[in-house]
């Protein structure tokens, strides 16, 4: 059976644009629901210390408890991106020879560095957080050290926000071409 896409997709027992849909989905929940909260946390953890019944280690610790599901809905996002790109296309090729491709290729490249701001925020960013943090009730015992760390994760935050935004800008764009 020959599909508008030119591939031969009967293993799948499915029509493509039915499997392109459950792509796009996935990609949209998952992207849903690891910036939106990325960028609630970054407004929230920016202004608690202006909140005096918020203190920064509080608002640090619930954005960190919220690790395992930002990391499975990033997961989503991505598995999502990478198999709606192949139904697409039909391989896993970034050429940039039409608009949609060079939108896609820039949809992709910004997300790729989106990507990279979440390990390097993972990793340099809020590891020192948690070796500050003793996670007991009380706030941690180096004040100083972990509010220039607080600090450094708010300003990553904010700028991995944007990226994310962008991210969104593209994609909605490239979609509407």
């Amino acid at each position: 059976m020959a599909y508008p896409t030119g591939l031969d997709m009967s293993w799948a027992g499915g029509h493509p644009r039915d499997m392109r849909l459950a792509a796009s989905l996935l990609q949209d929940l998952g992207f849903m629901l690891y910036a939106g909260p990325i960028v609630a946390f970054s407004i929230l953890i920016w202004l608690s210390p202006r909140i005096s019944t918020l203190p920064i280690h509080a608002a640090v610790r619930t954005y960190r408890a919220w690790g395992p599901g930002l990391g499975l809905a990033l997961g989503a996002c991505i598995l999502g991106g990478v198999w709606g790109h192949w139904q697409d296309t039909g391989d896993f090729s970034w050429e940039c020879q039409t608009r949609v491709q060079c939108w896609t290729l820039a949809t992709h490249g910004l997300f790729v560095v989106a990507w990279i701001s979440n390990i390097v925020l993972e990793i340099w960013t809020l590891e020192p957080l948690r070796k500050l943090d003793t996670d007991s009730p009380a706030p941690p015992p180096d004040a100083t050290a972990y509010a220039a760390s607080a600090l450094r994760l708010s300003r990553h935050m904010a700028l991995h926000s944007l990226i994310l935004m962008g991210v969104a800008v593209l994609e909605v764009s490239r979609r509407l071409l």
